[in-house]
């Protein structure tokens, strides 16, 4: 559960931040486009601050919820709210502070802190660090060290000795003068707390890198997390992550050219059916001067459709119709007829042949 308040408290933290940075861009010198990006970060906090540059997801996301919705994105900055000089909630000063139980304190002491210049000194085990979480309870509602060690207010912030805690009351000068309870309010006094590991490293600032520079700053006013929020956007938004040279109209260019490639299909087959027309009816001619390239085709014809060529020869195939008033019996009479005129013509032959050799 701590985990989940420290990060709610975050998100608070660079949700305010932003809004303060964002009251920089109202200026006529800041492009509409940047203003209107601001505004998207900010209505999409939740979603854009668990994203980091990773495979460049939060810029990804970013043209993701730009890509649908630009027009409709407002380039207008809000105002930050602020607080009124004259309300009486203006603390400009701290009076006093009742303490205890609470920590070190086992019972309530009432410290004054009515100067503009308080000291605290005392050997270990006074109390001074037990007073500093007292004054951080009070004015932010929640001690740092007690968040990051993940122990809840009552672990942490109880007596040892009578097993519990009061919270401390901060009474303050308002600007009326007047004397009033000063409520914890995180946004308004977090900047009033410096941890002290975090001036040691603050005061060799100068021997740090600037990159090294910035996260001691931020460290030192407890912006890390937001400094962590910026540091997780990508430097530019690219070819890697929005389309910057028109894919449609590249798709475009790209059917264009096929098209003017089919366009000339076209025409070179035009050319080469006027080629084929003449080469047709040079073959007609050549078959009968007087006939064209489809007279041709019908005079020889295909398999689907036969031709003249194709009938005449098809009639000469079919069997021919048998000779009428014939039978086997005349020819077999015919045939004996012939015979027996064959023998008689050799008998006759004979007899001459045998006259001619007497004579």
């Amino acid at each position: 559960m701590s985990g989940t308040v420290k990060k709610i408290r975050e998100l608070i933290l660079i949700k305010n931040e932003l809004i303060r940075f964002m009251q920089t861009l109202t200026g006529d010198d800041v492009a509409i486009g940047i203003r209107k990006i601001a505004n998207l970060v900010l209505d999409h906090l939740d979603t854009l601050e668990p994203l980091g540059t990773a495979q460049s997801r939060r810029a990804k996301k970013v043209v993701d919820l730009t890509s649908d919705n630009w027009d409709k994105l407002s380039d207008v900055i809000a105002e930050a709210a602020t607080e009124d000089s004259s309300s009486e909630n203006t603390i400009k000063l701290l009076k006093s502070i009742s303490v205890g139980p609470f920590r070190g304190f086992a019972k309530e002491e009432i410290l004054n802190l009515n100067n503009l210049l308080v000291l605290i000194y005392g050997p270990n085990g006074a109390g001074k660090s037990s007073f500093c979480e007292a004054l951080e309870f009070g004015l932010l509602g929640a001690v740092e060290e007690a968040q990051s060690k993940r122990f809840t207010p009552a672990q942490y912030l109880k007596n040892a000795h009578v097993n519990r805690y009061i919270a401390p009351v901060i009474e303050g000068v308002n600007s009326k003068d007047e004397t009033v309870v000063v409520s914890p309010d995180e946004s308004r006094f977090r900047f009033c707390f410096v941890e002290k590991n975090r001036i040691d490293s603050f005061s060799r600032i100068a021997a740090q890198s600037p990159a090294k520079q910035t996260e001691l700053i931020s460290s030192l006013f407890g912006l890390e997390s937001f400094n962590i929020f910026v540091k997780d956007f990508s430097r530019e938004l690219d070819e890697r992550h929005i389309d910057l040279v028109g894919k449609k109209g590249l798709q475009l260019k790209e059917k264009q050219q096929q098209l003017a490639v089919h366009h000339q299909t076209i025409k070179d087959n035009q050319e080469n059916l006027k080629v084929t027309t003449v080469h047709e009816q040079d073959l007609a001619t050549k078959l009968d001067p007087k006939i064209d390239f489809q007279q041709m085709l019908v005079t020889l014809g295909s398999e689907e459709k036969p031709g003249e060529i194709q009938a005449l020869d098809a009639e000469l195939q079919k069997k021919q119709q048998e000779i009428t008033n014939l039978s086997v019996k005349k020819l077999d009479e015919c045939k004996r007829n012939l015979e027996t005129a064959n023998q008689n013509l050799i008998e006759k032959s004979t007899e001459i042949a045998k006259a001619s050799e007497s004579c």
